[in-house]
């Protein structure tokens, strides 16, 4: 038994050699190799940085349902006993997320009803906003989504959402 596992087992951790070896891999020999050195020194491409090629996501939920929360969280406030139904206009490609979720925290994360019904309710979509509500779900099966041809026709350059 090696040393890290004896300390390991002795903290109540049990492991074997194999998790051991893989670890030391990915970590070690992968993690801990310089694949391109003369990055380290080479000049820097102010016209190329990488970090301008991704975005972040400002609401803990799936992109694509992020226009239509920006559409429902202008509408926050509005009493929801008095909302008889929410519809949502999009884009086709939001068609993918046009389901009722499962009560968990990922598949409420994907689902355009319960990301509207969450900024309706809570008037937010962060992290915590995101916890499964049976609140929030039973306002989810009011919402109803739609294709807008004309916002359709402007997908993929942008994918707006409203709620008329």
């Amino acid at each position: 038994m090696s040393r890290r596992q004896k300390a390991g087992n002795r903290r109540g951790l049990y492991t074997d050699d194999r998790l051991l070896a893989a670890l030391d891999f990915a970590f070690g020999t992968v993690a801990g190799q310089l694949h391109d050195e003369a990055a380290l020194t080479r000049g820097l491409d102010y016209d190329d940085f990488g970090i301008l090629h991704n975005y972040v996501k400002v609401h803990s939920s799936c992109a694509l349902s992020h226009s239509a929360i920006e559409a429902a969280l202008e509408l926050h406030g509005h009493p929801l006993d008095a909302i008889d139904r929410i519809e949502v206009d999009t884009v086709a490609i939001n068609l993918k997320i046009d389901c009722l979720p499962v009560p968990n925290d990922l598949s409420i994360r994907f689902s355009l009803q319960y990301a509207v019904a969450t900024a309706l309710t809570l008037g937010r979509s962060d992290i915590d906003a995101f916890r499964y509500r049976e609140k929030v779900a039973e306002l989810a099966k009011r919402v109803s989504v739609r294709v807008d041809d004309e916002f359709d026709s402007r997908y993929p350059d942008t994918a707006p959402a409203r709620c008329p």
